[in-house]
């Protein structure tokens, strides 16, 4: 059947195979697998239609990715041609001499071994905290970001709907979850406690920041097959290290010094600016080009594995399978300079806050503040690629780092605006009205608010009865409120 809203766009399990990721004998999985599927695929498709108003159903499956077995020979003929090292026998010096400083990236082993979140689970969901049995029945009910609408709002889902969906999704790029929020949510809290940072990546400056001024650093990563981050570099000059804990991540890693044109072709892809069609379309071209420089570096991400990328590095990334992973950005100390010139430059509030904390527990590194300031512009360097060159969207980045749905060519979506969850837990003092009526005659009206504002201008002008009352309410408010300002006047003298 067709579905000009989307809302069929989601296989049952009669209907598709599902995913051999999910544990389907473990008990919550299969109460999950058995109820009706009218009520997930409302769900996911009013997700759709807010993250991408203009695909329709079938513009999500166009490309027939799913089913193509020629592109997933392909992907699985990719070599696997990424360094590693062990947290064992590598200390945390010799990583930052041989990897950090030189801006090499790298796979690390070793680095989740501690963690509660643990491994991927079996066929009964019986596995670490982030396996996926325990994530239904843990988190089940809790909502995580998969998107954002066109006003940059984040989209939420519950995630046995999510989850439902990444069962048996055929979707050419399904939709990814990216969430940056998840270990300051009550419900979700707990997300943030089952992992550390590897110790590799304790040094990070951006801590002298705050939490409050440092730009979204963190990710839960959650997909199925086919989702994953277009071809970008993380903001700010920022590095990055991805956790894989479930599955199989594809990367490709080109150095900053390769020009946007040739990463980012300008030409539409075969399946839109997503991470597979980069894979089916660029990637091929890449691989055979005469400048080694533009041969990616590729690498197969499997469980357990934490993969370092530098700053300044390009990277698109894949999901083979079912994947569940952590990533953070970081600001090391190798990487200050071009990172402090960007936060200069975009964050201008940040970079006080962090002159300030940075003047009293790293003297030396607020004197190279001061020196940096007094440069002439052509002076100060930087790479040839900044962050506003990313497309990502995860990217997101959502990502980064792996960067979630991150495939459409807007600004950098980890420095947008709170969400309208940040937003409603923000200090009333913070917050800017929502109301269309109230940004009318608010000089300082956003763009998003000015769109509603028109919108509802142009329901109301289109229906006289409704427009009629409208004006009329308005009169008696009008009134109501000379009356009420005269009474008061005459009250006080």
């Amino acid at each position: 059947p067709t579905c000009p809203r989307g809302d069929c766009a989601m296989p049952t399990p009669s209907d598709a195979t599902v995913d051999p990721s999910v544990p389907t004998e473990d008990p919550a999985w299969r109460e999950l697998l058995a109820e009706p599927a009218e009520r997930f695929e409302r769900r996911i498709g009013k997700a759709k239609r807010l993250i991408y108003p203009r695909r329709t159903a079938e513009d999500w499956r166009k490309a027939s990715f799913a089913s193509d077995t020629a592109l997933a020979a392909q992907l699985e003929a990719i070599p696997d041609n990424g360094p590693r090292i062990d947290t064992r026998e590598v200390s945390r010096e010799e990583f930052v001499r041989d990897w950090e400083q030189p801006r090499r990236p790298v796979v690390i082993r070793g680095a989740t071994e501690s963690w509660a979140a643990g491994a991927a689970g079996d066929r009964q969901g019986r596995g670490g905290a982030w396996s996926l049995g325990e994530l239904l029945r843990q988190y089940g009910g809790e909502r995580f970001k998969v998107g954002e609408d066109d006003d940059s709002y984040a989209v939420w889902l519950k995630l046995k709907y999510y989850l439902r969906y990444l069962a048996t999704s055929r979707d050419d790029s399904p939709l990814y979850v990216f969430d940056s929020s998840f270990a300051e949510r009550s419900g979700t809290s707990r997300l943030g406690r089952d992992y550390a940072p590897p110790h590799y990546f304790a040094d990070d400056l951006f801590r002298y920041a705050g939490e409050r001024r440092r730009p979204p650093y963190r990710w839960f990563v959650l997909g199925p097959a086919r989702s994953g981050s277009y071809v970008h570099i993380d903001p700010l000059g920022t590095s990055a290290w991805n956790a894989l804990l479930q599955g199989r991540k594809l990367w490709a890693l080109l150095p900053p010094h390769v020009p946007k044109e040739v990463v980012q072709p300008t030409p539409k892809l075969h399946g839109g600016r997503e991470a597979v069609a980069w894979w089916a379309n660029v990637y091929p071209k890449l691989a055979a080009a005469t400048d080694p420089d533009h041969r990616p570096l590729t690498l197969v991400q499997t469980a357990g594995e934490t993969v370092y990328v530098p700053g300044g590095w390009w990277h698109c990334v894949l999901n083979l399978d079912v994947t569940v992973a952590v990533t953070q950005n970081l600001c090391p100390r190798s990487s200050f300079d071009s990172v402090w010139r960007r936060v200069v430059k975009s964050r201008p509030k940040m970079s006080k806050r962090l002159a300030e904390r940075l003047a009293v527990d790293e003297p030396l590194l607020h004197q190279r503040t001061v020196e940096l300031a007094k440069l002439p512009p052509e002076e100060k360097g930087g790479d040839s690629s900044s962050s506003s060159s990313s497309s990502s969207s995860s990217s997101s980045s959502d990502s980064d780092s792996d960067s979630g749905r991150r495939s459409r060519p807007r600004r950098d979506r980890r420095s947008r605006s709170r969400s309208r969850q940040d937003r409603r837990r923000a200090p009333a003092s913070h917050r800017r009205s929502r109301s269309p009526v109230a940004g009318a005659v608010d000089a300082g009206i956003g763009p998003a608010l000015e769109r509603s504002r028109a919108r509802l201008y142009r329901t109301v002008s289109a229906a006289p009865v409704t427009h009629a009352m409208l004006a009329e309410c308005t009169a008696r408010h009008s009134h109501s409120h000379h009356s009420h300002s005269h009474h008061s006047h005459s009250h006080h003298s």
